[in-house]
């Protein structure tokens, strides 16, 4: 084989690897595999669920000992879930930074809890309950936290589907007296 023909026969090759290798469709950017609880797609799924039959909620709020209560007939159900998204775990770099743990009856899981196993993390606890029975979402619990020298926050958000959720939570500032706040929302069918 002389040299021109070595150059074609290469060419040809590398063609033929680029075509095979290149042409892979690339992953759609919002795909991702989740290794843990899908809390956006629980979420998601839940204000279809809570719009289809147009529920309504009452929201008691207290803060710092002051509290409010008003009914909202009419909701925004993907904003009002939104804070919940927060807990969401299944980001690519934090893989591997949570412990699970699962709770079983006859068998099936009954509840998941995944701890994060690095203190510097925001989301520290995501707890899953399910109802065995129906096989659903019986509860999620989400435990947020933020510490430094300055700021201390905590929030304990806790959804029920049949029921609705509460956020409780305060923050401590360095030089300022502490917050605390609670909200429960329950609702209406």
């Amino acid at each position: 084989m002389n040299t021109s023909s070595m150059l074609v026969f290469a060419l040809v090759v590398c063609t033929i690897y680029i075509g095979v290798t290149g042409c892979k469709t690339p992953p759609k950017k919002n795909e991702r595999s989740n290794l843990y609880f899908d809390i956006n797609n629980f979420t998601d799924r839940e204000t279809e669920r809570l719009e289809k039959l147009n529920v309504k909620v009452r929201k008691k709020a207290i803060i710092n000992g002051k509290s409010e209560e008003k009914l909202f007939e009419e909701v925004d159900w993907q904003k009002e879930l939104e804070v919940f998204k927060e807990g969401d775990i299944n980001k690519p770099a934090w893989q591997g930074l949570y412990q699970v743990d699962s709770t079983n009856i006859q068998g099936r899981v009954a509840g998941l809890t995944f701890t994060c196993i690095r203190p510097e993390m925001r989301v520290r606890i995501v707890d899953v309950r399910f109802d065995v029975a129906r096989e659903e979402v019986e509860q999620v619990q989400i435990v947020l936290k933020t510490d430094n020298s300055l700021y201390h926050s905590e929030r304990i958000m806790t959804y029920k589907p049949a029921k609705g959720y509460t956020i409780e939570g305060g923050q401590d500032i360095l030089f300022f007296d502490e917050d605390f706040f609670s909200v429960e929302a329950v609702f209406i069918y």
